[in-house]
């Protein structure tokens, strides 16, 4: 991914993120294109921040156990490893691996996300529900937005008590810099073929229709991402569907998660057990 591909994505392009982590973001995308003025810390842990260790993907005792730390994104050629960015890609390719091992029985998925980008999620999520072998979705973290998407595909969801569930929605910042760009003497002027093409350009202003597509837009994407969690956990009620991040304990009364455990171990048991069923 382009370091243009990047501002598009943050600045213009719907996600499936937690709010903060999202401002984050995209505040250092900005302040690292000059968009944005740099001021005050720069946010750190697994916002493309500071460097964060990523884990490799394991098999232990007929388990594969998949990573699936920090922002979800696709075409991350252009973060180095280690920034806090999971490519949806690699999630696919380990999937890929672990369906078409012999000696692999089970999956866990091993989750502390935020969520991330809608390209790339959508396929993924269709990617881990037609897995054949049995997948648990774990985390003693959080599994937010375009991470609940993914887990919502697993056969089971388990969490540690101290864990984050939800944000299920989508938005779009776009971040409306004109005034900015004014002050440093600089116009921005868009000839194009149509009233919606060149929409969200830096320096510009959205028009009224502009901006009940990007809304209808989001509606869209977010109509997608109730209809697959229900597909798949039709105890979700449509009503928590509001981006509200839920502990854990809430998490399981409302259906968004099977079960609380206390460690990694647990959910390993799980999926054997499925397995063996």
């Amino acid at each position: 991914m382009s370091h243009l591909h990047i501002l598009t994505e943050v600045f213009s392009k719907p996600w499936l993120v937690e709010a903060v982590t999202h401002g984050n973001i995209a505040r250092i995308v900005g302040q690292r294109a000059g968009l944005i003025p740099v001021e005050g810390r720069m946010p750190a842990e697994g916002s493309c921040g500071e460097e964060v260790e990523q884990d490799e993907m394991e098999i232990i005792d007929g388990v594969t156990y998949i990573p699936i730390g920090g922002v979800l994104a696709r075409k991350t050629t252009s973060f180095e490893r280690g920034s806090g960015v999971v490519d949806y890609e690699d999630i696919r390719e380990e999937l890929r691996i672990a369906e078409e091992d012999d000696e692999v029985v089970a999956i866990v998925l091993d989750m502390d996300t935020p969520g991330g980008t809608v390209g790339g999620c959508i396929e993924t999520a269709d990617v881990l529900s037609d897995i054949s072998k049995p997948v648990v979705a774990y985390t003693s973290g959080m599994i937010c937005s375009a991470g609940y998407w993914l887990a919502s595909q697993a056969d089971k969801i388990v969490a540690t008590r101290g864990a984050d569930i939800g944000s299920i929605g989508v938005y779009c910042a776009f971040v409306d810099i004109s005034e900015y760009y004014k002050k440093l003497g600089v116009s921005v002027e868009l000839f194009t073929s149509g009233e919606h093409k060149g929409a969200g350009y830096p320096g510009t202003s959205l028009s009224k229709k502009q901006r009940q597509e990007m809304e209808a837009s989001i509606m869209r994407i977010h109509e997608q991402f109730a209809a697959a969690v229900q597909s798949a956990r039709p105890q979700v009620s449509s009503e928590i569907m509001d981006g509200r991040v839920f502990d854990a304990m809430q998490a399981l009364e409302l259906g968004l998660v099977d079960d609380i455990v206390s460690s990694r171990a647990d959910a390993a048991k799980l999926a054997l057990s499925l397995a063996n069923s």
